[in-house]
C-alpha cells in the first residue's frame, strides 16, 4: 500500500488510535502479516466509528486485489473479510446496494472454500451450516465480558471485539440469526459506537 494515504490521515485526524495505527502500518504493510491485515482492521473500523467512513470505505477497497491464497490463510483473511463487512455497511449505508451485493458474493465464495480436501459434499454443507451459525445474538455483544471487566478501558476493548463481529458479520446477511436480529443489532452497533468514539 501506499504510505501517502496513511499519512494524510495522520496529517488530517488527531485520535491517537488512528495515528499510532497508521504510524505502524507506514513501517510495515504486508498483505501477508496476521498483525499488519489486523492493524489495517482496526484503522478501518476506528476511521468508521470517528465518522471518517469515506477514509474508511477507501482502505477496505484497497484489500479488492489481494488474491486469496485458499483455506490455511484465513488466519489473516478473517480481518480481511471483517473489513469487507465493513465495506459492504457503509455502502449500504450510502444506498450502494449494487457494490455491496457484490462484495458479500466475494466475501461468501471465499467462506465457501472447502476446508477439508477429502470433504463429501455433505460434510462441506454441514460445516456451512455451522458457520453460518457460529455468530448468535446476544452472544455476540460480548455483554458478559464487558459487564465483568475490571476498567473502562477493558470493557471498551471488549465493545471493539463486538463491534467488528457485529458490524462485519451481520451487514453481508450470510449469518441467519444475526439476519433475524438486524433490528436490534443496529442498535446495539449505534450504542457501541457512540461509547467508542468519546475515546480521544
Amino acid at each position: 500500500m501506499d504510505n501517502a494515504f496513511f499519512e494524510t490521515i495522520i496529517n488530517n485526524y488527531s485520535q491517537k488510535k488512528i495515528v499510532s495505527l497508521c504510524k505502524k502500518l507506514i513501517k510495515k504493510c504486508s498483505f501477508g502479516s496476521m498483525q499488519d491485515v489486523w492493524n489495517l482492521n482496526d484503522l478501518a473500523y476506528w476511521l468508521f466509528i470517528y465518522g471518517y467512513k469515506k477514509e474508511a470505505l477507501s482502505l477496505a477497497q484497497f484489500t479488492h486485489d489481494i488474491p486469496f491464497p485458499g483455506k490455511s490463510a484465513f488466519n489473516v483473511w478473517d480481518f480481511i473479510l471483517t473489513l469487507w463487512g465493513l465495506e459492504v455497511h457503509i455502502l449500504k449505508e450510502i444506498g450502494n446496494t449494487k457494490e455491496a451485493d457484490i462484495r458479500i458474493k466475494a466475501m461468501d465464495t471465499i467462506w465457501m472454500t472447502p476446508i477439508g480436501i477429502f470433504d463429501t459434499k455433505e460434510k462441506q454443507k454441514k460445516k456451512e451450516y455451522s458457520r453460518r451459525s457460529r455468530f448468535l445474538y446476544p452472544d455476540i455483544l460480548e455483554n458478559n465480558k464487558i459487564g465483568s471487566s475490571t476498567s473502562i478501558r477493558d470493557a471498551n476493548q471488549w465493545r471493539f471485539i463486538a463491534l467488528k463481529r457485529m458490524i462485519g458479520y451481520s451487514s453481508t446477511d450470510l449469518f441467519p440469526n444475526l439476519k433475524e436480529h438486524y433490528q436490534q443489532l443496529s442498535c446495539d452497533i449505534a450504542e457501541y459506537i457512540s461509547i467508542l468514539s468519546n475515546i480521544k
